[in-house]
């Protein structure tokens, strides 16, 4: 499951938008609000994508999708 709040804090600070990041998953803005908000889930290759877009640790990917 998603940690929402952890994912949210890491966007605010890295300036992306949602619509941004859901452009660049693929995805529609709601498929991306569904996935954050933890109705569905993220695949491996959208998490590989927002590790890249996001600048994301291997500590910060731990806690945001597998936690």
């Amino acid at each position: 499951m998603t940690n929402t709040a952890k994912l949210n804090e890491i966007m605010r600070a890295s300036g992306l938008d949602r619509a941004f990041i859901a452009h660049m998953l693929g995805i529609s803005s709601s498929s991306f609000e569904n996935r954050a908000n933890g109705h569905s889930e993220f695949t491996s290759a959208d998490i590989s994508i927002m590790r890249d877009l996001l600048n994301l640790s291997n500590d910060q990917l731990m806690e945001i999708f597998f936690s």
